[in-house]
């Protein structure tokens, strides 16, 4: 018996998965696409699958990013998050994703990124703000956490000049501001003349 067995590998027999894919491009070829994707799948073939996507017009299941964040790969989904942004960065929910990713996997600085732009983007998440603080304790970075929290929670319930005295507090003792996207926030109250708590406009 085992002497025959040598003569296997004498033959050129070639694997499973080969006859498996052949068996894919034979389905794809006679427009099964469907079947064609649930084997290309199974190989792990990703071109093939992003083809049999294309074909079915479900392009959007190409978002590798959220495929990985899905099944919780979120180390892996954060290069595609990041590449994505680049391209386009006004995408609300993949820097919410690449956020909490990157929280997640302990990568403060990207994680840090990721929420203050999405809190530029949605100034009215809690949990955004609150994820952001998160970071900046685990930076270490005290005095920026309490800020985090407390002018959301002002921005969040209108109270715009609580705001700016705070900021106004800080530049006394700091002689600097640097949170841009707090500037940008009560900016953008101001141009879009938003109601605070007392039902004034911000304008004023």
């Amino acid at each position: 018996m085992s002497s025959r067995l040598s003569y296997l590998w004498a033959s050129g027999l070639q694997p499973a998965w080969t006859w498996r894919q052949q068996l894919a491009d034979l389905y794809l070829s006679l427009g099964l696409v469907k079947a064609a994707l649930e084997e290309y799948q199974h190989l792990h073939l990703w071109e093939d699958v992003i083809v049999c996507y294309t074909l079915l017009q479900l392009r959007h299941k190409r978002h590798w990013g959220n495929f990985l964040y899905d099944h919780k790969k979120y180390e892996e989904c954060i290069p595609h998050y990041e590449k994505s942004v680049e391209i386009n960065s006004i995408q609300e929910g993949v820097w919410l994703r690449l956020g909490y990713a990157a929280l997640v996997t302990e990568q403060w600085e990207t994680s840090a990124r990721a929420y203050r732009r999405y809190t530029y983007l949605q100034p009215n998440s809690f949990e955004a703000w609150n994820n952001l603080a998160k970071v900046y304790l685990n930076q270490l970075d005290k005095s920026r956490a309490y800020r985090a929290l407390m002018e959301a929670l002002s921005m969040d319930t209108g109270h715009f000049e609580d705001v700016l005295r705070g900021i106004h507090r800080l530049l006394d003792i700091l002689h600097k501001y640097e949170d841009v996207e707090v500037l940008a926030l009560i900016v953008r109250a101001v141009l879009q003349d938003v109601q605070d708590a007392d039902g004034n406009g911000a304008a004023r």
